[in-house]
């Protein structure tokens, strides 16, 4: 992510915790930036250490966890629950920010390389999957869905000859 989308981002976030009542404190801000520019999700640690390398200066792992927790209740961050990582919200900069299907976030991970994409499956699919779930006797505790697999980045070519058969061009 470049130093101008970044920037952007943050100057998004700050309003946002205004919105709600909230203050994004330079830490809180810093924090958030290493989630921005990283391209794998972190764990507090990591960015305990990636805190300490890139501003000179210690944190305790403790106000990590703090600022996190502001993160994550102001909406700009989110906790991976499987690998407990944390990640920024994709909708900072959007308009449909506080919307409502902002509230159930589902998450595509790459077991590969590790690449996050938050993603909304819609409040039809929530319903549905709150239906058979039901069905089956089970209530949800929480609907932040997490889904792992394959990024098509990490993923093989397709070879469409074994589909085609051996010609190239598919039966009429």
């Amino acid at each position: 992510m470049t130093t101008e989308n970044t920037e952007s981002l943050l100057i998004s976030a700050t309003s946002a915790c205004l919105q709600q009542g909230g203050r994004l404190t330079e830490k809180r801000k810093r924090v958030l930036s290493i989630l921005l520019k990283s391209q794998q999700p972190l764990s507090a640690y990591q960015i305990c250490d990636c805190y300490s390398t890139v501003y000179a200066k210690s944190i305790s792992i403790m106000s990590v966890y703090r600022m996190l927790k502001f993160l994550q209740d102001m909406h700009l961050a989110h906790r991976l629950d499987t690998t407990n990582q944390y990640v920024p919200c994709s909708h900072i900069n959007m308009q449909e920010f506080h919307d409502a299907s902002h509230v159930s976030p589902q998450f595509l991970i790459c077991d590969q390389c590790n690449h996050v994409n938050e993603v909304c499956l819609g409040e039809n699919t929530l319903n549905i999957l709150n239906r058979e779930l039901e069905r089956c006797g089970f209530s949800m505790q929480e609907n932040q869905l997490e889904i792992h697999g394959t990024c098509r980045q990490c993923s093989p070519p397709i070879d469409n000859s074994s589909v085609l058969g051996s010609s190239d061009t598919a039966p009429p």
